[in-house]
């Protein structure tokens, strides 16, 4: 009775640490990832170390291990509890080999982001021939009513 109770005590704490680490590390990808895209271009960096550390969480050998095991000798609510862990640690493995390019990936899809952002937008009038800025929401409102379907065409 005594193992049993040890046993659940580590479970208990692994699930915990497990809640704990993930948390903080979605918390702060996402407030950089909303920040990022919404135009603060000067969190580049962190954005993207943020990104390569939930990724590494995500993709984490060890945890996935950890959680094998203690779903191996848990019960009840705790096995449901690490089995969704289980579940996630094997959607989200990245092979060894491929984490390079990963990691390139996400600098590269920062960098569209950032051009994305600071190009001019718009389209050329086909009554003027003059071009007019547009964000893409508009240029896509403008088609969506636009009498002559084909007068704004892109």
């Amino acid at each position: 009775m005594i193992k049993w109770d040890m046993k659940k005590t580590a479970v208990v704490l692994l699930l915990g640490k497990l809640n704990d680490d993930y948390i903080k590390v979605h918390k702060r990808y996402e407030n950089l990832f909303w920040r990022f895209y919404m135009g603060d271009k000067s969190l580049e960096k962190k954005f993207n170390q943020a990104t390569k550390d939930f990724d590494t969480f995500k993709a984490d050998k060890k945890r996935a291990s950890e959680v094998d095991s203690a779903f191996e000798q848990a019960g009840g609510e705790l096995k449901k509890r690490l089995g969704w862990w289980k579940k996630f640690f094997e959607l989200n493995q990245t092979p060894d080999e491929l984490v390079p390019l990963k990691n390139t990936i996400i600098e590269l899809e920062s960098k569209i982001q950032k051009k994305h952002d600071s190009r001019k937008e718009g389209y050329i009038d086909p009554k003027t021939g003059e071009f007019i800025e547009a964000s893409s929401n508009k240029m896509w409102s403008l088609m969506a009513i636009n009498d002559d379907e084909h007068a704004l065409d892109f």
